[in-house]
């Protein structure tokens, strides 16, 4: 079943937004799109699931996958755990297996995502008629590794399992703030 770059479902707002980022990053840096790599409209494990298995018996399978929601990003997760897969992968959003498995995840505030969502709901029901508009909430890098490698401050105990580590967030101004 090939998945190349055929559309099944129609792709959200915010995923086309995200998709023409990732494009924009490969054209600035002189990289062509892998357009048979390029999988859309997903949204259920099940697809998920038989998207990264047919990407991961290619001959030459990807090397990194690139998620844009975090209910991809959750089933990449899971197959990772579940084929024993070393693929790297930074996720969208984070949630407890991204940061228990040690993976960089691209983050925004949940408080004020949900905060700036009523505040959309609430000029929508004060005046039905006024235009629409889009609030862009800034995202933040928090680097842990990208899963194909343990992150490089990894220490394993004497038990062999990593230890917690501290992981670094990369605020979208580029500075930079240790955390554990």
């Amino acid at each position: 079943m090939p998945f190349r770059s055929a559309m099944r479902r129609p792709v959200a707002f915010w995923s086309i937004l995200r998709l023409s980022g990732y494009r924009a990053a490969l054209a600035r840096h002189a990289v062509p799109e892998p357009h048979d790599l390029v999988v859309t409209g997903l949204t259920s494990p099940r697809e998920i699931n038989a998207a990264v298995t047919e990407l991961m018996q290619r001959p030459e399978p990807p090397t990194a996958v690139l998620a844009l929601n975090l209910g991809i990003s959750s089933g990449v997760l899971l197959d990772r755990i579940v084929n024993r897969r070393d693929t790297a992968f930074v996720a969208l959003d984070e949630n407890e297996l991204s940061a228990g498995l040690g993976i960089s995840a691209i983050t925004r505030d949940p408080f004020e995502l949900g905060r700036q969502a009523a505040v959309l709901a609430l000029e929508r029901i004060t005046d039905p008629t006024a235009r629409p508009r889009t609030v862009t909430l800034p995202s933040v890098l928090v680097r842990r590794g990208s899963g194909e490698l343990p992150p490089p401050s990894a220490v394993a105990a004497d038990d062999g399992v990593p230890a917690v580590v501290a992981h670094e967030v990369v605020q979208p101004d580029g500075s930079g703030v240790a955390r554990d």
